[in-house]
């Protein structure tokens, strides 16, 4: 089984990104992209520290919709079509990211067109306190991740 083709299939449409940008710049927050985005530069981005290739895609300095302090904030965009995966490994790292400065995650809903802005902490009270189920991509049994049930989420709009 072709590791690089398994990973390269599930995020060969990143079309959905621009949606985060949408969403940011209707939400008239100023942002500045932060994390890795390296997915088509053909180089091994995996010899890079996990850490790393964890960041935060963005930081967004808020405004009235999360916070009246315009502090600086951690934003991580998550599309998804069916099913809310998120890797176990990404989230030990974004705990690490959010002691740093709030961490928010947005949830773009591709089949309804929606959005659902969470802050890291009530993501990790949902699914501990709702017994998180897990699973793993097909390339490696280590590479598990957790399904997030949308219920466990902010409405979608």
């Amino acid at each position: 089984m072709n590791q690089e083709q398994l990973f390269k299939n599930r995020n060969a449409d990143q079309d959905s990104e621009k949606k985060a940008v949408e969403w940011m710049e209707s939400n008239n927050l100023s942002y500045v992209r932060y994390g890795l985005d390296a997915l088509k530069s053909g180089l091994p981005i995996w010899n890079i520290p996990q850490f790393v290739r964890s960041a935060p895609d963005y930081i967004i300095f808020t405004n009235a919709v999360m916070a009246k302090d315009k502090k600086p904030m951690f934003l991580e965009f998550k599309s998804f079509y069916k099913s809310i995966k998120l890797k176990t490994r990404d989230l030990e790292e974004y705990i690490v990211w959010g002691r740093s400065m709030p961490l928010y995650i947005l949830f773009y809903d591709i089949q309804n067109n929606a959005f659902s802005l969470n802050k890291l902490d009530s993501i990790v009270k949902s699914m501990f306190s709702n017994l998180c189920k897990m699973g793993h991509y097909p390339e490696s049994a280590d590479n598990t991740y957790y399904f997030i049930e949308k219920e466990w989420l902010v409405n979608f709009k």
